[in-house]
């Protein structure tokens, strides 16, 4: 395969990188000819990757352009093919967000949209778990992502697998924000229902479902009430 090199490395993919993910999911290769080791891993990726590589956040837009393989700065006419695989990349992306599998914050761009704003390194750790090869050149700080093995992947993130509801994405986000730097020992360092509450409705969720979240969170031994103050 004389051109192999040459397929991939327009899109921003060196021939090691597609060959370790065929063989991760145990797909056969034949080559003729050996493929050169990767000297230079930068060297394969196009000079717009290269350049938005040296960003520490990215928006989602210039992601999914990134997966798919075309500048974001030159992506005003995308080819027919390139649509659907950007709607595809795009919607897979914003499930990620809700289900909380990817760490994302809304921001407003220059022109009053609202878009989802991601770390390097959430996006990495994203990538990592679903078993998806980086699509940019990886910056010194960022460690070099190792893929999963297939029962890494069946785990999933929950206890019981992959299975996952809008709730629970929300139940984890608020026990995350709220009970993760609880001490049993000092009671005052609960949250409130009421602050919980207010938190998961600004998420999106119903009053009815975020008193629900927020009951379930709460720890046995302590009273729903106000919490009590030094002075008390």
């Amino acid at each position: 395969m004389e051109h192999f090199k040459i397929d991939y490395e327009g899109v921003g993919f060196r021939p090691s990188e597609i060959l370790a993910l065929l063989k991760f999911h145990d797909i056969p290769v034949e080559l003729e000819g050996d493929v050169p080791a990767d000297t230079s891993p930068q060297e394969a990726f196009p000079e717009w990757k290269r350049v938005m590589s040296l960003d520490s956040t990215f928006v989602l837009f210039d992601v999914v352009c990134a997966i798919i393989g075309i500048d974001p700065y030159d992506s005003q006419f995308f080819p027919d093919d390139a649509q659907a695989d950007f709607r595809r990349y795009e919607d897979l992306l914003h499930k990620a967000i809700a289900r909380g599998e990817l760490a994302a914050t809304e921001v407003t761009t220059k022109r009053n949209d609202k878009t989802w704003q991601m770390d390097a390194s959430a996006l990495l750790a994203w990538c990592e778990a679903k078993g998806i090869v980086y699509p940019l050149p990886l910056p010194a700080s960022l460690p070099m992502p190792v893929l999963p093995k297939p029962s890494a992947l069946v785990a999933g993130r929950w206890p019981w697998g992959e299975h996952t509801t809008k709730a629970l994405a929300l139940l984890a986000d608020a026990a995350r924000q709220w009970w993760s730097t609880y001490d049993p020992a000092e009671p005052q360092t609960a949250p409130t229902n009421n602050e919980v509450v207010e938190h998961l409705v600004a998420k999106g969720a119903s009053t009815k479902l975020a008193e629900s979240i927020a009951s379930i969170l709460r720890a046995d031994d302590l009273p729903t009430g106000r919490r009590k103050s030094s002075a008390d």
